[in-house]
């Protein structure tokens, strides 16, 4: 089966432009100075792989459309209006054996508090798990098969021992350590 990819630009993202304190233009500017790329590079460079709202909420096919790609950026909005996610280099995929991978580049972001949490060099925060995963930030972001449907994707209590930056062990999801997704997306960079 070959893999379907949007051809929606990140300007028709339903979680960027739904928020209501920030333009749209500003709202993620932050992740993609912290990249280094300019507006104009960042936009025309980057393509959507999978919307919940459009795809569905099984991980499989997250993973059908998005493993063994790389510069993977993930944007989440839980329905207490949170908005965050991660970005990856070196990407995700499907792994029986459950390992967990270090990747340098990765960092986690808050949309909503315009803030980057940086990888701690060398420890391990990517993992290949099974399709009952979604993409997992080790020991810090986890969500699961129906994550739209259930409160059971969480923020990991031991977050801060992977990235810098975090003052509050739950604040890229306002406090609370359980969240429900309302939308995901997934864009690779290239």
């Amino acid at each position: 089966m070959e893999k379907q990819y949007s051809k929606q630009p990140i300007e028709n993202s339903k979680i960027i432009f739904s928020v209501g304190n920030y333009s749209h233009k500003n709202s993620i500017n932050f992740i993609y100075e912290y990249l280094n790329y300019n507006t104009e590079t960042f936009l025309s460079n980057i393509k959507l792989l999978y919307r919940s709202s459009i795809h569905g909420d099984n991980t499989k096919t997250l993973h059908e459309l998005c493993d063994n790609k790389q510069n993977i950026l993930i944007i989440i909005k839980s329905y207490s209006g949170y908005l965050f996610g991660g970005y990856s280099k070196i990407g995700f995929k499907t792994n029986n054996e459950n390992k967990e991978l270090i990747d340098n580049h990765s960092f986690l972001f808050s949309i909503t508090k315009q803030k980057i949490y940086p990888v701690i060099n060398n420890r391990p925060v990517i993992c290949h798990y099974k399709n009952d995963f979604g993409f997992c930030f080790y020991q810090s972001i986890y969500f699961y098969d129906s994550f739209t449907k259930k409160n059971g994707n969480h923020i990991s209590k031991l977050m801060k021992n992977n990235f810098n930056g975090i003052s509050d062990i739950y604040e890229i999801n306002g406090g609370e350590d359980l969240f429900k997704i309302e939308e995901l997306e997934v864009y690779q960079l290239s």
